[in-house]
């Protein structure tokens, strides 16, 4: 999984949590996409669309069940990147490539955990 779409799932779930304004039930996606685009330079309107549209269980939230959607999405992510960089891990690499995956995975170790007390 590539960092740049873990970083902006990142800023997605955390822009979720923090824009708690009222919206349309049914344009909800749009206008909280359209304020997190506005705010936030790492999340493109087209991508939170995207992402948020994937799940079903957006058609019924509210603007705290997009935040727990989008934490999902980005449990997802950071679950699959782990087992990828310890594939990597297991070629060879000259020290400092492998001191830098070895960083990668405690980060991405911890933020999994993180993700998953998020979620609950």
């Amino acid at each position: 999984m590539n960092t740049a779409l873990c970083i902006s799932s990142l800023f997605l779930a955390s822009s979720l949590i923090l824009f708690c304004a009222e919206s349309a039930a049914n344009d909800i996606v749009g206008n909280a996409c359209k304020k997190i685009a506005a705010s936030t330079p790492n999340v493109k309107y087209d991508y939170c669309m995207k992402s948020l549209g994937s799940d079903p269980k957006r058609r019924t939230a509210d603007i705290r069940g997009l935040g727990l959607i989008a934490l999902n999405l980005l449990e997802n992510s950071l679950t699959g990147t782990c087992p990828y960089i310890q594939h990597l891990l297991k070629q060879k690499w000259d020290r400092y490539v492998k001191n830098c995956l070895l960083d990668c995975s405690d980060l991405y170790s911890d933020s999994v955990e993180t993700m998953k007390d998020a979620v609950g």
